[in-house]
């Protein structure tokens, strides 16, 4: 669930928009999904850090303007 939350807010993006979003989850392997993720659309993965049994996520989405 927590790739397609972001998908949809990536998707809602204007063309050219950015957005700096923190996702917080207990799901472990978030992290590394959701750097999978930014690879393969474009976007850019800024890195996690664990705060108990949280892990926090900060990715930058980026929808690519269509030339």
């Amino acid at each position: 669930m927590v790739v397609m939350d972001v998908f949809k807010e990536w998707n809602s993006l204007s063309e050219g928009q950015q957005e700096e979003i923190l996702i917080s989850t207990d799901w472990e392997a978030a992290a590394l999904e959701l750097e999978k993720w930014c690879k393969e659309t474009g976007n850019e993965y800024e890195g996690y850090n664990k705060e108990g049994d949280r892990f926090n996520v900060k990715i930058r989405l980026v929808k690519k303007q269509l030339i």
